[in-house]
């Protein structure tokens, strides 16, 4: 986790922008892409810790009733290869990951939530991921997950 603070020696340049469309009654897409700029000036080079570009894309299908509904998402994610040389700071991957995701609402209180995250069982790193201090390489995030989930609301 990295803490800025405000200061005259870097300059921060960013954005996020979301889109989101219903393709008909029981049918919606939505994406955003998101990139950050950062140039520490004392030390002419990026600032440490500066997450790639990053976009998602996905789609939301649900029955008539919205009683049953499927989401399929798209991550995907650039390498970062603009780096704090003088911090150590080292380059990562790009990498694109897919997650299923579906759920029924049983009853007026209860619902069922199933999810399956990184398809592919794609080995990824994250680029703010934290570093292995005995082999100085970022930790991966887990591979293919699977969840199931009964949610109560009062």
């Amino acid at each position: 986790m990295f803490r800025y603070i405000n200061g005259t020696g870097a300059q921060f340049y960013g954005g996020e922008v979301r889109v989101r469309r219903a393709l008909g009654p029981l049918i919606g897409w939505r994406g955003s892409l998101s990139s950050v700029w950062a140039e520490d000036e004392s030390l002419n080079e990026p600032v440490i810790g500066i997450p790639p570009l990053r976009g998602q894309l996905g789609v939301n299908v649900h029955s008539p009733d919205g009683r049953f509904w499927v989401d399929l998402n798209a991550i995907m994610v650039d390498a970062q290869t603009r780096v704090a040389i003088s911090r150590f700071e080292r380059p990562t991957p790009g990498y694109a990951v897919f997650d299923l995701r579906t759920g029924a609402h049983l009853s007026q209180h209860w619902t069922l939530h199933v999810g399956l995250e990184n398809i592919g069982n794609r080995f990824i790193v994250d680029h703010l991921n934290a570093v292995n201090p005995f082999t100085r390489e970022r930790i991966p995030e887990p591979g293919r997950n699977v969840y199931v989930g009964l949610e109560i609301s009062f």
